[in-house]
């Protein structure tokens, strides 16, 4: 990807089906990476497809795909 992404946690879950919470844990451990600003989590749209293809189901990396997209434009 050329240009950063950036998806809160929220948008995150959804694409992935799970929990914010669960995001978020996933992000302090350092499975998905992103910036924290004002206590608030942005995961990288390149970590988050990076994870899918890694752990995740097709549809899923599809959602992901679909939501940079989205998020891009």
């Amino acid at each position: 990807m050329t240009d950063a992404v950036w998806l809160r946690t929220g948008e995150a879950a959804r694409a992935l089906g799970v929990s914010r919470r669960t995001v978020s844990r996933r992000f302090d451990a350092g499975e998905l990476t992103g910036r924290t600003l004002r206590g608030l989590r942005w995961i990288s749209g390149d970590s988050l497809l990076d994870y899918v293809e890694a752990h995740g189901t097709r549809s899923q990396i599809a959602e992901v795909d679909d939501l940079i997209a989205r998020v891009r434009d």
